[in-house]
């Protein structure tokens, strides 16, 4: 799993969420690892790619800014494990 202690430091927190304007997507990485981080709408659509990069340690932020409400999902993939996490826009 992506939230493996020995990747992460702490859990993937998406805030706001709900959301209004933008939302944050944040984790900390405990060592250097590839990460890709993916915006799905809620018919499994990539919407968005917004890191795909090998990341060093350390706290990682990235923002997602939707022009259209709904449910969205925030795919964190590090080292190859991934971690999926429901997001709405009001």
């Amino acid at each position: 799993s992506v939230n493996d202690p020995a990747v992460l430091g702490q859990q993937i927190q998406v805030y706001p969420n709900p959301f209004a304007g933008q939302t944050n997507i944040v984790f900390e990485l405990v060592e250097q690892a590839d990460v890709r981080v993916e915006m799905f709408d809620q018919t499994g659509r990539l919407v968005q790619i917004l890191v795909n990069a090998r990341l060093n340690a350390g706290e990682q932020m990235f923002n997602f800014e939707a022009t259209q409400a709904g449910v969205y999902y925030c795919r964190v993939i590090v080292n190859g494990a991934a971690s999926v996490t429901k997001v709405v826009k009001q």
